[in-house]
């Protein structure tokens, strides 16, 4: 896996910038009210060995049961030990995480 990783880290290095826009949704045959059905559109930017991933889905509220939206990015720099930074933008809040 983790052979797998730096692989993609060299591919995604060699590559030019670029942004793109990804809309998902969950559909089902179920009849499931689409307040229980996630949705989002992903914005995936990638300059140089830097790349932004911004996003809406935060959390499901199991009292409400419904998705908690927010307005999310992670910030991924391949050239350093911090792999990954989610900010949460609303709350102005940061998490680090490290790759090993």
């Amino acid at each position: 896996m983790l052979e797998k990783a730096r692989k993609f880290d060299a591919n995604l290095s060699e590559m030019g910038g670029f942004s793109m826009d990804i809309k998902w949704e969950l559909t089902t045959l179920l009849p499931i009210p689409s307040r229980l059905r996630p949705e989002d559109t992903i914005v995936l930017l990638k300059k140089g060995n830097k790349m932004r991933i911004n996003f809406s889905l935060k959390d499901f509220n199991l009292t409400f049961f419904k998705w908690q939206r927010g307005d999310m990015s992670l910030l991924v720099d391949m050239c350093t030990d911090e792999k990954a930074v989610l900010l949460d933008n609303i709350r102005s809040t940061v998490f680090f995480k490290r790759r090993k």
